[in-house]
């Protein structure tokens, strides 16, 4: 695929950096760490739950609002015709805000091995956050649709 823009290129590459980082490095040092601390803090079973429960919830949902706030974002630039943002800062932006919520899955998952010692139920989080990965992942089919979005009227 070609890119209109050399910024864009340049994004493109930077958001696959972000992307390796922030939805590949950090989570398997969240796993490691969940393996080193895994049993080691046991709260009541009841409350374990809970924070589990609740912690699978948001980590299944969270990722669902990376096409809302896109969606706001390229809004928010088309409301203001004078607007300095350019395609590609937009798009590492939402970029960058879609790999947050991914990580957040990561996250979640930790905290959930060190408030409940099992990490098995961290793994569960990690097989969600995988899928989120998977469809966010940065593509370069997604840059041309994110500019066909941004130029409709």
């Amino acid at each position: 695929m070609i890119f209109p823009d050399a910024d864009l290129i340049k994004q493109h590459r930077l958001n696959r950096i972000l992307a390796i980082g922030m939805m590949v490095v950090f989570p398997i040092v969240y796993l490691v760490v969940g393996f080193t601390k895994a049993g080691d803090n046991m709260t009541l079973q009841g409350a374990s739950d809970i924070v589990f429960y609740m912690l699978l919830f948001m980590a299944i949902v969270t990722p669902m609002l990376a096409p809302f706030i896109s969606r706001v974002q390229i809004a928010n630039v088309k409301k203001t015709p004078d607007s300095k943002v350019k395609p590609a800062g937009l798009y590492m932006t939402v970029s960058l805000v879609k790999f947050a919520l991914v990580e957040a899955c990561y996250i979640f998952g930790l905290v959930v091995c060190l408030v409940t010692g099992s990490f098995g139920r961290m793994l569960v989080f990690y097989m969600i956050g995988a899928f989120w990965t998977a469809i966010y992942w940065p593509r370069e089919s997604q840059i041309q649709s994110f500019l066909e979005k941004l130029e409709k009227k």
